[in-house]
């Protein structure tokens, strides 16, 4: 390896090399050496968490963890079985440091954890069952807008959320949506091949499967009975979707960020 890898750059791994061949001095060394061909690389910094855990100076380790993370390394599941920090996991600034940068990668993909933050590594890997029904030929299944519950057609054909005219105006009535959620107008297509021109809405708030999701972009079709659409815009945010027609359920294991 040390022969082989002799430019320092993202994808080397000749500071390991050297730390085993018992010469600490040139790993460090070349780890500068790495850090400083990208300084804005995350992964990087997370080599240098793992070479200083190796060494044993935790305390180096914690300061480049952390700007590991604030640089945007966001493999949590990789941060948490990496046999490399098992002595660094066992300080007691760990933990609290990477729930911190969990909640917000959860944040940046635009959803909310709320209540405890040292649940958030456990929500991560959460499975909810979402009960549904069939009607016409169709999945229904239950969700929340901002406050108000609804029931939708299961899409995973629809690219956002639909709403119908009549569904709006109650909304708008009863302060549910405002004028500031009404974000223009937009030309959409049915499954029908169909174009047609709808209003651009930004829910603030849409509750399914377990999850709170902040600033879903949503359309009203100018069309009073139009059926209402749970599409991508909720569903691409969740994470994997499994259908167990034998229990009329839906199964969403929530979307790590990695």
């Amino acid at each position: 390896m040390v022969e082989l890898d002799t430019v320092p750059d993202d994808n080397s791994c000749a500071m390991y090399a050297l730390l085993e061949l018992g010469r600490k001095e040139e790993a460090l060394q070349f780890m500068d050496k790495v850090i400083e061909f990208d300084p804005d690389d995350s992964g990087s910094f997370y080599d240098a968490t793992c070479l200083y855990t190796r060494i044993g100076d935790t305390g180096k380790a914690m300061e480049y963890l952390e700007k590991s993370l604030d640089k945007g390394f966001r493999r949590f599941h990789h941060l948490h079985h990496d046999d490399d920090l098992d002595s660094l996991r066992e300080l007691p600034g760990f933990e609290p440091l990477v729930r911190k940068y969990e909640l917000k990668a959860m944040e940046e993909a635009g959803n909310d954890i709320s209540g405890n933050t040292e649940e958030v590594s456990d929500d991560m890997d959460k499975k909810t069952e979402v009960p549904f029904t069939i009607d016409g030929g169709c999945l229904i299944v239950k969700c929340t807008i901002n406050g108000l519950p609804l029931s939708f057609i299961f899409d995973t054909g629809a690219s956002i959320v639909s709403l119908s005219q009549m569904e709006a105006n109650f909304m708008l009535k009863n302060g549910f949506l405002s004028e500031k959620d009404m974000k223009g107008t937009g030309r959409f297509i049915d499954a029908n091949g169909d174009i047609s021109e709808g209003t651009i809405v930004n829910l603030r708030s849409v509750d399914f499967g377990g999850m709170n999701l902040k600033n879903v972009k949503a359309s009203v079709v100018r069309n009073q009975k139009a059926p209402l659409l749970l599409g991508q815009s909720v569903l691409g945010r969740l994470g994997k979707i499994e259908i167990d027609n034998p229990g009329k359920k839906l199964v969403i294991t929530h979307k790590p960020t990695r």
